[in-house]
């Protein structure tokens, strides 16, 4: 039990969250497009629900309160997955890019690249297009 939280209170808690799990999955699969995503954002829904509950100010609108809290972790997943994602995309994008470079014999490392003007150096960093 959570501090301040009684017995009475974990049974209300998982009798709504019970008659709700339909809708929330329902909501968050609107919103994600994935039954695994959609089922992990309900967990996440839950656990947020009742760390809230002894603070909730209108009893009477549980229900929209728990919808509420439903959307939010919703769109918080679908942001962090995107994101997530489009890191990893731009990753495997350097990576061909860099396959691809050093399979055809261009690629240069300009970390270790020499640039001192030694008969070895490339003058890459010396010279500027302009």
């Amino acid at each position: 039990m959570i501090h301040g939280q009684s017995a009475s209170d974990a049974t209300e808690f998982e009798e709504l969250l019970g008659a709700e799990r339909g809708r929330l999955f329902a909501l968050a699969f609107s919103i994600l497009g994935d039954p695994g995503d959609a089922e992990d954002a309900v967990q996440e829904t839950a656990a947020a629900a009742w760390r809230g509950w002894a603070t909730r100010t209108d009893p009477e609108h549980t229900r929209a309160w728990l919808m509420a809290i439903g959307v939010h972790q919703a769109l918080h997943r679908r942001r962090w997955l995107s994101r997530s994602l489009s890191a990893r995309m731009r990753s495997a994008e350097r990576t061909q890019i860099d396959q691809h470079l050093e399979a055809d014999g261009k690629y240069i490392d300009l970390r270790t690249a020499p640039t001192d003007g030694s008969p070895h150096s490339n003058g890459l960093s010396s010279r500027c297009i302009t």
